[in-house]
């Protein structure tokens, strides 16, 4: 006799695969997706079926075959079953809402009037409240994902440290907008959050890579590594603070707390401190000092653009300890490529060469070393992190008894915790 516990965890384990391959593969037909799972074509019928009438699948039309009669094909549901991913950083907010393959639906922008925890948490509940309450008040949302610059605690839902933040210290974010929204909530460092969507949607062989480096350079430093085709977190989900390696124990204090980090010298926060050292040293410029504080590194790199020397000299010295750092993980690492992604990317004329320089003198013979530059805009975090949130979200799906609770959009349950490697294949 089956016992029934094990046949409705069968069952949820089915619906769970279907659900993955359709937003894997999709269009798909019934028949592919037989061959593809495995599973009898009852169940294929009957649980793609389900998955239809819940609305988290549609169809798609005709499959185009040579002969015979032509099925129609199955898709996740542009229209429903929404994902909400925010990109928490110093510049400001980006949030989405996507579908469950990622695809962007809508996105937004908000910019801090202060850089402390009130204005921040109001910038954040206001754009939340916008999108659930006024945007897509009748649409279902499964769940919100945070992508947060800083150190965050992932098992415990905390952002532990906010850089240049005032009054920002373990902020239990997952606790807050799940008791706020009512939602499960997933926090995730930044970098993280980008790998996922070059791997999903860059123009880089990522698509195809098993182990690779991303790097996020802005007004700060971020680092994503994934090996063996996983997200690799550590051992307290802290890994990836690549802008706090040491560069010089007598360098200038970090907002860390130690000196000489990595950050001082390669972030857009850390290149406009060391050029106002300079100028207020007497150095020389034609970049519009009056300007920094509103555009901070931008303003820099449009004077190297330009031809202020100054300016050469700082993105010049970014670029070789950069590439430095770069050759480390080349040589630990032994990754398949190294993405960098941020608005920094947008002056690369002016520190490439540095770096190229570097890693062609540091990184040991024999080892390839692939560099490139993502090609993803301002919404990569965000498009990542919402993706996390649907992985999370089919991972858990049950479409059993009740599961009529989760279709109707409210609450589908605990959100489950992650140990110290994530799976990231779209």
């Amino acid at each position: 006799m089956v016992n029934p516990r094990n046949s409705s965890q069968i069952r949820r384990s089915n619906i769970q695969t279907l659900l993955a391959s359709i937003r894997q593969n999709g269009p798909i037909s019934k028949r592919d997706l037989q061959k593809l799972t495995g599973l009898s074509w009852g169940a294929v019928s009957s649980l793609t079926g389900l998955l239809h009438e819940s609305g988290y699948v549609v169809y798609t039309g005709k499959q185009i075959t040579n002969m015979g009669r032509k099925p129609s094909e199955l898709d996740i549901n542009p229209d429903d079953h929404y994902l909400i991913g925010v990109d928490l950083n110093l510049s400001g907010i980006c949030g989405v809402v996507t579908d469950m393959k990622g695809r962007i639906v809508r996105e937004w922008l908000r910019l801090f009037a202060r850089n402390e925890y009130d204005c921040i948490m109001e910038t954040l509940f206001s754009l939340l409240d916008e999108i659930l309450h006024e945007v897509f008040p009748h649409k279902h949302i499964i769940g919100i994902g945070l992508a947060v610059q800083g150190f965050v605690d992932i098992e415990n839902g905390l952002s532990t440290y906010f850089p240049h933040v005032q009054h920002w210290k373990d902020v239990p974010l997952r606790r807050i907008l799940e008791q706020r929204y009512g939602y499960p909530t997933l926090l995730m460092h930044d970098p993280h959050c980008i790998m996922v969507a070059e791997r999903a949607f860059g123009n880089s062989f990522m698509r195809i890579a098993q182990n690779a480096v991303m790097i996020r350079l802005d007004n700060g430093i971020g680092m994503s590594l994934m090996a063996n085709g996983q997200l690799y977190l550590g051992a307290n989900g802290k890994s990836g603070e690549f802008g706090h390696i040491p560069i010089d124990p007598d360098g200038p204090l970090c907002s860390c707390g130690n000196r000489g980090c990595l950050d001082e010298y390669v972030s857009g926060n850390g290149l406009v401190r060391r050029f106002i050292e300079l100028v207020n040293q007497g150095r020389e410029t034609s970049a519009d000092i009056d300007s920094i504080g509103n555009t901070g590194y931008k303003t820099l790199g449009a004077a190297g653009l330009n031809g202020d020397s100054l300016c050469l000299e700082l993105f010049r010295q970014m670029g070789e300890y950069l590439g430095l750092s770069l050759s480390i993980l080349f040589n630990m690492f032994n990754p398949d490529l190294v993405v960098l992604y941020g608005d920094l990317t947008a002056y690369r004329s002016l520190f490439t060469d540095a770096i190229e320089k570097q890693l062609a003198s540091h990184v040991y013979a024999g080892i390839p070393v692939k560099l490139d530059y993502s090609e993803l805009g301002r919404n990569a975090a965000a498009q990542g992190v919402a993706l996390l949130v649907s992985n999370q979200a089919i991972e858990e799906l049950d479409l059993g008894e009740g599961e009529a609770v989760a279709a109707e959009g409210q609450r589908p349950g605990e959100v489950t915790r992650y140990g110290n490697a994530v799976d990231v294949r779209d």
